[in-house]
């Protein structure tokens, strides 16, 4: 009876652990940001601060969620790796 059970609840629990991971992957890695024109050209002074050039990002593009763009950047050290230009 009890291996009868884990027949259907092992693969049953696998397909839903399945479908939550990939809803997860793309709410992360999908589509956040959108320029508020056609092209948008973003500029980051000589000198910047990570501050600085997350408000440039804010100002000229739209950010549909700016939490998940601060975790990557984040994880990324992008505060570290800041380049002008």
């Amino acid at each position: 009876m009890i291996n009868k059970r884990l027949k259907y609840l092992i693969p049953l629990s696998v397909i839903i652990l399945g479908i939550c991971l990939l809803i997860l992957f793309n709410w992360l890695s999908g589509l956040n940001i959108h320029p508020n024109r056609e092209k948008a050209t973003i500029y980051i002074p000589d000198e910047a601060t990570y501050e600085e050039a997350m408000d440039s990002v804010k100002a000229n593009l739209q950010i549909r969620n700016i939490k998940i763009l601060e975790w990557v950047a984040q994880k990324k050290k992008y505060a570290k790796l800041i380049k002008p230009g």
